[in-house]
């Protein structure tokens, strides 16, 4: 799922982290099985929706306007905080949607080996992309 939690007026609200996690939000998904309540905050995040509603012509997306206690847990809302705001909408973006593939396997790590080198075709090598640890911990340490 993508939100983005705005103002009312669709204004982007520049606010720090904490004060930031602490405006809060909520989705409501409900088809005839079951519902989910998942809290946001004012982040632009892409977050799972641990439980797998069915999509069908039963599903319903919308805000929380029921209050119904939340079902699922988001790191980035502190609804514990004293100073967290309840936000009267839901900024939803987008749902990325997947279908499940009966005949994909997981793949068995057991099968790689682990007593020889692998070498990678630079062609295809991105481990540039890696920044060194070393470097990092040095920084962290600082």
């Amino acid at each position: 799922m993508h939100s983005w939690n705005l103002e009312n007026s669709g204004e982007i609200t520049k606010l720090g982290f904490g004060m930031a996690s602490a405006h809060c939000a909520f989705i409501h998904l409900r088809n005839k099985n079951n519902g989910i309540v998942k809290p946001t905050s004012k982040f632009n995040i892409f977050c799972e929706i641990q439980a797998e509603p069915k999509a069908d012509s039963n599903l319903i997306v919308k805000f929380n306007d029921e209050n119904l206690d939340n079902t699922e847990f988001y790191i980035n809302s502190h609804l514990e905080k004293p100073y967290k705001i309840i936000l009267p909408y839901f900024d939803l973006i987008a749902f990325f949607l997947c279908k499940p593939n009966p005949k994909m396997t997981l793949f068995d790590l057991s099968f790689i080996p682990t007593d020889i080198d692998i070498e990678i075709d630079k062609d295809i090598d991105r481990s540039y992309l890696i920044p060194n640890i070393v470097f990092l911990k040095t920084l962290w340490s600082l």
